[in-house]
């Protein structure tokens, strides 16, 4: 069998000969070196240098007793002698570096290119090529996502506007732009989105079709901002407590209808149809737009809008009907503005009513198919919002607006079976914050400040229609958007020819260890690029030969790698705990790890708790929080830093006092009289075991 190369105690043995060798020149050289620069004639043997050195460092101070006789009476005194000896070693060495890197050098393979003066060829980042990306802590408007070293990795912000221009050069820098997280399950995307909201200053829209992104971070965000979630089928919050939102908000115009209409149409489920799907929710989106602007001015709720639909309420042989008498009732009314937008959805409604039977029938099972979700008891109570500009019920309804009047949070939450039933709901209040969005730059000039956080998990669960352009220009109104998917083969799935679109105006991407589809490694392979690099195996020498069949100059060919291609099988492990981030308007890759933020921001209290004061906990404010209907645990909170405590009571317990020594003590909080209490450790190690599991808590 054929080996390649030189074994390990063959290149230790090449390696101490050379070392050999080149102290033996070393020393030759610098002593013929000495002779010249003190004048005196003689010429030293080689040989004479190999007798010489091994008793040099015994007679440092006197370096030409080293020497056999006669050369030791010509040599200079040890000044002049150990000066020209380090200067030949100097050249030595470099002569011997140059002479390595000229042998090393790759005669095949990717040569240096530099086209524009930069260097193209792939190479994984170094700290100085992600200075744009780095931080040292979080930063207002920047998306924290993984940790490089000691410093945090997170997305940019546009460059401050000035008025004045500088000649000085600055750092590269570039843009906001959408963040694409990819990586199976399990794999830390929802991890490292939830360290990146826990650093978010701003507001944020939030959906998930999973409960731990609402756990671990609604108690944070309700102690910055207010807090809302939208979840219509109570499956994470008590029923009755949703957040309100209605497509008839905005449909008092026609502009407003045909863009409420527009929102419901794109997140309507398509079922993979493709062309003939499209003309079927536009014609949908006529007779919905019409429908909306009625049931807005006739005070009408989203529960009509379902019944016009299901039972294509029109104008027949059994009366005119319903639809049909409030059009013409807002035809009479003295406000000439919603008179003019009566006469222009009546033309649209009419086109549909007159249309044959066949047709409109097919118009009519799609616009089934986008307000569905609001036959739901629990979507159409959501929808219903009193009169005047609020929401009613004590909760603002939720708009762009409320957004952005503080760090306001809302969460889109259904669990995974009722995302498909429920998405024209879900992905219509999506579709409505973002138009609101588009209307406010419009309107202002300026790009939201301070941006708009929107994280889409599990988007392919989600699908919107927009999302396409959605990628491509949120970043510039203002807007960073951060989708979450199992691989690149469901964004295919989802958007057919639309993904590589969604996937190149996503301008960061980080992919997670475990993705093994096609569609991603091809594309990871062909963002990291390929290397041509050497191969001297027999399969790829080529040689010539002479008429003798003498081999005159033999080739050796080159074959291409992946630039980030793991070779060694003991490095997976490692790689598996890590994550591969691409940011392309730098031409980078680096290997990052999650970013875990300190516990205490995740230690805050689930959905419906309630918190008290009390008092001072080693000289902080402290303050209790517990589930008020349940009963079941109560946990103890303070502000002080790292030293801060989080002890949990047992069911039944509730605070009693804070002591002189800045004791907690608890009671039964159902007894009727108070009860004899309790130290505060000895409750706590009596129900630590209860705490395990406890529904709704993240500690």
């Amino acid at each position: 069998m054929e080996r390649d190369g030189l074994g390990g105690f063959e290149l230790v043995v090449v390696a101490f000969a050379g070392v050999v060798l080149v102290a033996l020149i070393t020393v030759w050289s610098g002593a013929t070196l000495s002779l010249v620069v003190s004048g005196e004639a003689g010429r030293i043997p080689f040989a004479a240098a190999a007798e010489a050195a091994p008793r040099l460092p015994r007679h440092f101070g006197d370096p030409a007793a080293a020497w056999p006789e006669p050369h030791d009476v010509h040599l200079p005194a040890a000044p002049i002698y150990w000066l020209s000896t380090a200067l030949t070693l100097v050249v030595v060495l470099t002569t011997v570096v140059a002479g390595l890197w000229w042998l090393g050098r790759r005669r095949v393979g990717t040569s240096k290119r530099r086209p524009l003066g930069v260097d193209a060829r792939p190479r994984f980042a170094k700290r100085r090529d992600l200075a744009a990306l780095l931080l040292s802590g979080p930063a207002p408007g920047r998306f924290v996502i993984a940790t490089f070293g000691r410093r945090l990795v997170a997305t940019e912000t546009p460059p401050p506007r000035s008025s004045k221009s500088s000649r000085r050069r600055t750092k590269r820098r570039g843009d906001r732009g959408a963040v694409a997280l990819v990586g199976p399950s399990r794999s830390g995307k929802t991890t490292a989105a939830v360290a990146g909201i826990l650093e978010w200053d701003g507001p944020a829209v939030l959906s998930s079709v999973k409960a731990d992104l609402l756990s671990t971070t609604h108690g944070w965000r309700s102690s910055v901002g207010d807090v809302q979630v939208y979840d219509p089928t109570s499956s994470t919050i008590p029923r009755g407590t949703s957040a309100l939102w209605s497509p008839l908000q905005g449909a008092g115009t026609v502009v407003g209808a045909q863009r409420a209409a527009r929102a419901l149409c794109d997140a309507a489920p398509r079922g993979g149809v493709e062309g003939g799907m499209d003309f079927w929710l536009a014609q949908a989106e006529i007779l919905l737009s019409g429908l909306l602007f009625v049931a807005h001015h006739a005070h009408r709720d989203m529960a009509a809008v379902c019944e016009w639909v299901l039972t294509q309420d029109r104008p027949g042989e059994l009366g005119a009907g319903e639809v049909r008498e409030a059009l013409d009732s807002l035809t009479h009314q003295g406000n000439s503005v919603v008179v003019d937008g009566a006469n222009e959805v009546a033309k649209g409604l009419v086109s549909v009513w007159e249309m044959e039977d066949r047709t409109r029938s097919s118009i009519y099972a799609t616009a089934q198919t986008v307000i569905w979700p609001w036959t739901d008891p629990g979507v159409a109570a959501s929808s219903r919002l009193s009169k005047g500009k609020g929401g009613g019920r004590g909760r603002p309804a939720v708009d762009l607006p409320w957004l952005l009047s503080g760090s306001n949070t809302v969460y889109l939450c259904s669990p995974i079976e009722d995302q498909k039933r429920l998405a024209p709901a879900f992905g219509g209040l999506l579709n409505d914050l973002i138009n609101q969005a588009y209307r406010h730059v419009a309107a202002t000039g300026e790009p939201l400040d301070p941006p708009l956080l929107v994280v889409i998990d599990e988007a392919g669960n989600t699908p919107l229609r927009s999302l396409p352009e959605y990628a491509s220009t949120l970043a510039g109104i203002g807007v960073l958007l951060v989708t979450i998917w199992q691989s690149l083969a469901q964004i295919d799935v989802a958007y057919g020819k639309a993904a590589d679109t969604i996937l190149t105006n996503h301008l960061t991407k980080a992919f997670y260890a475990g993705l093994s589809d096609g569609a991603s490694l091809r594309i990871i392979g062909q963002l990291l690029e390929f290397s041509a690099v050497l191969d001297d195996s027999g399969a790829a020498r080529s040689c010539a030969r002479d008429a003798s069949d003498a081999p005159r100059r033999c080739a050796a060919g080159a074959r291409n790698v992946a630039a980030g291609a793991c070779a060694d099988p003991a490095v997976l492990p490692v790689a598996a705990s890590r994550g591969a981030l691409c940011d392309e308007r730098h031409g980078q890759w680096v290997v990052v790890k999650p970013f875990l933020r300190r516990c205490d921001r995740g230690r805050l209290a689930p959905v419906g708790w309630v918190s008290e004061p009390a008092g001072v906990w080693a000289g902080r404010e402290a303050e209790v929080v517990y589930d008020p209907t349940a009963h079941q645990v109560v946990m103890f909170r303070s502000d002080a830093g790292d030293n801060a405590r989080v002890v949990l009571a047992g069911e039944g317990f509730r605070r009693l006092a804070v002591d002189d020594r800045q004791e907690m003590w608890v009671r039964d909080r159902t007894a009727q009289v108070d009860a004899e209490p309790e130290p505060l450790a000895t409750v706590h190690s009596l129900t630590q075991r209860r705490v395990v599991g406890t529904q709704g808590h993240s500690l």
